[in-house]
Order: C-alpha cells, then structure tokens, then sequence
C-alpha cells in the first residue's frame, strides 16, 4: 500500500470518528433538551445527514442515553490508546466522567433482561421478585447496573464487587444518595476471591475485564456462590458479521484489561467450569455486547 492510499484511508477515517462524535453531541442534546448552539447545531446536523443520521428520533430516551454513552467511552479510550499505547493496558481509569459513562451503558441491561432474557431462565423472574433474592454484579463500576436492577426488583439484596476503588466511591456516594445503602452492597474484591456459598440467585459476570488466566478461577467461583438452579449472565463483546467488527471487538477487550475471547469461547469456559443450560442469547448483527446464560445446576 502507498503513502496515498494509506492517506486517504487515514482521513477518511478521521472524518468518521469526527462524525461520530458529532452524533454523541446530537444524543446529549435529546437527552438533555438543550439545543446546540448555532453555528454548531447547524453543522453537526449537516455532518449526521452527510453519515445517513439525519434523524435520531427513532430511538427512545434510554436507547438515545446508551448509545450517547457508548460513543463517548469509545472515544475516550481511543484518544488515551493514540496517545499513551505503551504497555499492556489496564483498567486503571482515574477521570470520573469516563467511569460514568462506562458504568451507564449498563444501566438499559436490567430491562432488556427482563423482557427478552428472562423467558429463557426458568423461574428466575419469581426468584428475583421474592424477599431473599439476591444478585451478584461482579464488576459493579459505579452502581448503574445495581441501581437499575434494584429499580425493576425492589426486593433484590444486591452485592457489587469491584477490586478498584475510584470506581467503588462513585458508587458509594450514588448509592447512599439513593438511599439504598441496606440493599445495595459493595465489596473491594475480586470475583475469583469471594467465598459465599449458594447465595445468590443470579450473577452478572463481565468476561472482557478479565484475562484468560483469570476467567476459570471468576466461574468456578459463581458456581460455588450461586444458589442451586441459580443462573449467570456472562457477558462479552460481539465479534460481529465483519473482520473490522471481530477486530475492533478484540481491541475494545484489550483497552479493558482482558483477553480477547469469542462466544463460543465463553460457552466452552461456562460447560468447563460446571454450568448447566449454556446458550448464547440473540443480539442483532451490530449489537457491541454478546450475552450468554448459564444455570448452576439443581
């Protein structure tokens, strides 16, 4: 390939990270109902018609807030990858805005989980809405997902583990603002390191914070936690229909500290480990996440 080519191919690119951070600052202002500014409400618009985005009115609050999350977090960490690439990365993140928007693409999850997951696991939607049920979220970041989960099922005891604690303290303070430090519990530990036994009916596991050295020791543990014919949400990344998706995915796990690992993968990992019922749950081909479910066994 030549200097040209790699050029055009460079900014070409360049023109469609600017558009897309241009649709994240149309998102923000649906979300928050405060126009853009002219002269740059004009050309944002001009750049989102000129990319196929000229109407966002199609998705809801909650979609247009999680698709505003997703893009700004991918730039975010784009930006710390162009400019800081030695080493292998970690989640070490300090700034606080980035945290937020990492942890509130999480916060849609509990009700797609419960109007198109729930069917597929037994009676997890009655276990949950009893007193006694507890949910594990492992990785708990800064309390989106719990909040959000607790929302949809007020009898829930919640327990949050995170092993990193600027993480943890936003949690902390959102929690108590919310006035649910009873329900909500958060631990500074590694999910390979807990030691309950048959306490929770259903645990969130997320696969691309963690290596593969780490992921047989994180499931042999949640078996041992859960309660018999309790179930596991492991998520990932989806590779999708193209070599740029399935890459893209890999570097995406890659910036959050783990190993890149396919669905099938997972599913491998969850029958090793002792899982009952694995399947991969249907997303769409342009979905960024892949789901799959998993019951320790009665």
């Amino acid at each position: 390939m030549n200097s040209e080519s790699v050029r055009d191919i460079v900014v070409r690119l360049s023109h469609e990270s600017l558009v897309l951070a241009a649709a994240a600052a149309a998102l923000q202002a649906k979300r928050t109902g405060i126009p853009l500014k002219p002269p740059l409400g004009g050309t944002v618009q001009q750049a989102l018609a000129a990319a196929g985005l000229a109407d966002l009115s199609s998705l809801s609050d909650a979609e247009a807030e999680n698709t505003m999350h997703e893009i700004v977090i991918t730039l975010m960490q784009a930006t710390r990858l162009a400019s800081a690439p030695a080493g292998r990365p970690e989640w070490d993140y300090a700034d606080p805005d980035l945290l937020m928007h990492q942890g509130d693409t999480s916060a849609l999850f509990p009700m797609v989980l419960k109007n198109n997951v729930l069917r597929l696991m037994d009676d997890l939607d009655t276990r949950l809405a009893q007193p006694g049920a507890c949910f594990l979220d492992v990785g708990v970041g800064v309390g989106s997902l719990a909040l959000a989960m607790h929302r949809l099922w007020p009898n829930l005891t919640i327990v949050g583990l995170d092993p990193y604690q600027p993480s943890l303290d936003i949690a902390a303070r959102r929690i108590a603002e919310a006035g649910l430090d009873g329900s909500i519990l958060l631990r500074k530990q590694r999910v390979q390191d807990i030691d309950d036994e048959q306490a929770f009916d259903l645990a969130w596991f997320s696969g691309p914070f963690l290596t593969d050295d780490q992921v047989p020791g994180a499931l042999t543990a949640l078996l041992r936690g859960l309660r018999p014919g309790g179930w596991v949400l492991f998520g990932t990344l989806n590779p999708g229909p193209s070599a740029l998706s399935s890459a893209a995915a890999d570097l995406r796990t890659v910036l959050w500290g783990g190993d890149p690992r396919s669905p099938d993968g997972c599913a491998t990992s969850l029958i090793t480990a002792g899982f009952d019922k694995v399947q991969s749950v249907p997303v769409p081909a342009s979905a960024l996440g892949a789901l799959l479910i998993a019951q320790r066994p009665r």
